[in-house]
């Protein structure tokens, strides 16, 4: 150890006053060049030097006065394209690669650096596969039990009740391409914690993954299809309520900038577990097919449009809890204000609504009267960025639904408020 440190000390000694030397070296060459900046011999001694002590703009100078009479030396446009991908300027640096590429008087192997480094400016500046978006805060609803508006002939414990409740979501979505295609998949939580009625605490998660299948392309319109696998789990009062696996297919067409439909089929194979708290669960196991729509699209710099439509068709095990649901919903993304000093940073308004018609296929055996129910939703939500990673997100959201039978007659407004983050 004492050895180790002896020659530790002259060492660091020497690296200072190498520096330093380098220092002044690159200060009389400056002087020099001041008085005659077409000296070859100069301007290459000063570059050697620059690039030593780290100074990649002079570097970069005294290369332009170079490549000024001799455009087409390879030396030199390795030698400012380094200084330029040093300085983490990539658009420049590739522009005098890919100048190597085209020369006749490049050596094979200056090809090959140049590539490579190409390749090194590619790898840093490709946006990165992973996205993640996550939000938690607070939830208020009047009517957090779905109780029905009247009790006439309803047990007095299925009230309407509000409720409050904690909640925290994520979204982690991966998007890699792979030749004109791409690999897709996204997981995403939620778990909400009620803060008095506890059978409705919520847990959620799902996975799905496929491929994106390019199939046609040309200037006004793209086809592309994507195969996907699901696997769902969900706990409901904290107990395992629900396990589902499937998957499906959709077609997204771009037929012109503003506009993309992609229709899609989805199956779901849906096994429910009894509990305490939800004793005839079981009774919902089943198969559930989704033939639906969507569509998207730019209204104008501003003004944004996403809609979907379709049909579920859910056959339980026992027949009056399948049923068939038609649905629509359809949000507008209206960009307020102008960007955060050129920041890029907007603040978001999506109003939303949508509306779904439920015919249950028989009655429940203790009614006489086929369930059918007409539900619909309107609201908005409002996100403001913060910093380009961080914001807040308020949503207000009123439901409606209207039923044959008056204990599934209720409505509910809930608002919810907490911060986001998106990576």
């Amino acid at each position: 150890m004492a050895i180790a440190a002896s020659l530790a000390i002259p060492t660091a000694s020497w690296a200072q006053t190498a520096s330093g030397a380098a220092q002044q070296e690159f200060e009389a060459l400056f002087q020099e060049l001041l008085r005659d900046p077409s000296n070859r011999a100069l301007n290459l001694r000063f570059i050697e030097i620059a690039l030593e002590i780290g100074d990649y703009e002079a570097a970069i100078g005294a290369l332009d006065r170079l490549l000024y009479s001799e455009p087409d030396n390879p030396v030199y446009l390795l030698q400012i394209a380094d200084a330029y991908l040093a300085l983490e300027s990539y658009p420049a640096a590739r522009g005098f690669y890919d100048s190597v590429l085209t020369l006749p008087a490049a050596s094979p192997e200056q090809r090959e650096l140049a590539t490579s480094k190409i390749a090194q400016i590619e790898n840093r500046t490709r946006p990165s596969p992973w996205a993640l978006y996550g939000q938690a805060g607070l939830r208020y609803q009047t009517n957090a039990s779905s109780g029905p508006d009247g009790l006439d002939g309803v047990d007095p414990d299925a009230a309407a009740q509000s409720d409050w409740n904690a909640f925290v979501v994520g979204v982690l979505s991966y998007n890699q391409p792979v030749g004109d295609g791409a690999i897709e998949a996204s997981l995403t939580t939620y778990y909400a914690d009620q803060f008095e009625i506890d059978r409705l605490d919520l847990g959620v998660a799902e996975l799905t993954a496929g491929p994106r299948l390019p199939i046609a392309s040309g200037e006004n319109m793209s086809l592309s299809l994507r195969p996907f696998g699901l696997v769902t789990g969900v706990l409901l009062g904290d107990d395992p309520y629900l396990g589902a696996y499937g998957g499906g297919v959709s077609a997204r067409a771009r037929l012109a900038d503003p506009l993309t439909l992609e229709p899609y089929f989805e199956y779901r194979n849906r096994t429910y577990f009894n509990s305490d708290d939800y004793p005839t669960a079981t009774d919902q196991t089943g198969e559930l097919f989704t033939y639906a729509i969507n569509g998207y699209g730019a209204l104008g710099t501003n003004l944004s449009w996403s809609g979907r439509g379709g049909l579920r068709d859910n056959d339980a095990r026992e027949a009056f809890e399948g049923y068939d649901e038609y649905f629509a919903d359809l949000s507008l993304r209206i960009l307020l204000g102008d960007s955060d000093g050129g920041s890029g940073r907007r603040w978001v308004l999506t109003p939303s609504g949508s509306v779904e018609w439920t015919d249950y296929d028989a009655p429940d055996p203790n009614e006489m009267v086929t369930r059918s129910d007409f539900e619909w939703k309107a609201g908005a939500r409002l996100d403001v960025p913060v910093t380009d990673t961080f914001g807040l997100g308020v949503q207000v959201q009123y439901l409606r639904n209207n039923s044959n039978r008056a204990e599934f007659d209720y409505d509910n407004l809930q608002v919810t408020s907490g911060p986001t983050v998106r990576f």
